[in-house]
């Protein structure tokens, strides 16, 4: 069994640690703030920064188009 934290699909942010103004979405701005201030705290852990080329964009994620993840 893999540790926690370990492996695909793990240690991905929940929507509420993206949605920093608590309003039930998630725009651009948000989206990339949250993301710099993840991978800088996990630099700054230690933790290798595996992937990062390969990560969604908003783009990717915002599939309707509408200027958020809701």
């Amino acid at each position: 069994r893999p540790r926690r934290g370990m492996g695909a699909g793990h240690n991905k942010p929940d929507f509420s640690e993206c949605d920093l103004n608590g309003d039930g979405k998630i725009v651009e701005k948000e989206f990339n703030e949250a993301r710099s201030k993840r991978r800088s705290e996990r630099a700054r852990q230690g933790y290798r920064m595996k992937h990062m080329d390969s990560a969604p964009s908003f783009k990717d994620i915002d599939t309707n188009a509408d200027g958020a993840i809701s």
